[in-house]
């Protein structure tokens, strides 16, 4: 389950006043350039709507802006990343939340959406609210579905467009909405909160295997949709249907099948397996 916004301070990175030192011109990884040493990005402190910000100048064709603090990316969890900008001159740029996704090797997890959707400023002084939310599962209201793999990101902004704008942005807020998500009832898992996607040719073995791992007595909810199951699986939990699962001939599923609805099952099970596929309910 997602941790709540009381938590909130364990995922947002430092404010801007903190330092700059704090902030990246690339993905905020280790060795990458900070906005400390940089020409185009100063530290405003007396800014009529957001107090402390930064003072961004846009000078390449992607204007990078990552806080050099890992963010956790912990499972059955979905995270808002918002803050508000202002142009204050020059052309006007897209602004766009954006991440970097990291396994905890340390190595880039490249796969996954790792930008939000872009707002654009119309006037000099408007104040806007660029957001994204972050999570493991595709669901409706998720704009960067980072499935199950990434431990941490580093997350902040990109500027798009036109070069010469000099723009202000709000100190980040990261915060937990894993509640929005929620199912009414604590007892049921959702499969795609461990990246499961029913697009009917994604693999979907390691995300079924870790939601049952995770069930802990839990149902699993198999959503709307066909999840693609590449190689035989056994689950111990189980399993409420609102969609199908496709598996090659020569791979078995076992599992414990609960419905509310028997036809609705049956015709599940025979759209989704072969009649001559060993189906084995225990």
């Amino acid at each position: 389950m997602g941790l709540g916004i009381i938590e909130a301070a364990r995922f947002t990175p430092p404010t801007f006043a903190e330092g700059l030192e704090n902030w990246s011109s690339g993905d905020g990884v280790a060795g990458d350039p900070g906005y400390d040493l940089s020409p185009d990005a100063s530290l405003v402190l007396g800014d009529s709507d957001f107090g402390a910000c930064l003072e961004l100048r846009k000078t390449i064709e992607v204007q990078k802006l990552r806080s050099f603090t890992q963010t956790p990316i912990l499972k059955e969890t979905y995270l808002r990343v918002r803050c508000r900008v202002k142009m204050i001159s020059g052309h006007f740029p897209a602004v766009r939340i954006a991440g970097w996704a990291g396994a905890a090797s340390g190595a880039h997890i490249a796969q996954v959406t790792q930008i939000g959707p872009s707002v654009v400023p119309t006037a000099y002084g408007q104040l806007l609210e660029v957001s994204a939310i972050i999570g493991p599962g595709l669901r409706d209201g998720v704009d960067m579905v980072w499935g199950a793999s990434p431990d941490y990101g580093h997350f902040g902004l990109d500027l798009t467009g036109q070069n010469g704008g000099v723009i202000r942005i709000e100190s980040l807020q990261i915060e937990d909405v894993s509640a929005l998500f929620m199912l009414q009832s604590t007892n049921i898992l959702d499969i795609r909160d461990y990246g499961a996607i029913g697009d009917g040719e994604t693999p979907n073995y390691d995300a079924f295997s870790a939601a049952d791992e995770a069930a802990a007595g839990r149902r699993l909810l198999v959503p709307e949709g066909q999840f693609y199951i590449e190689k035989g699986l056994t689950l111990r939990s189980k399993l409420l249907f609102r969609g199908t699962v496709k598996l090659p001939v020569s791979a078995p599923l076992c599992c414990r099948i609960i419905s509310t609805s028997p036809p609705i099952l049956m015709r599940l099970v025979k759209k989704s397996l072969p009649l001559k596929k060993p189906f084995k309910p225990f």
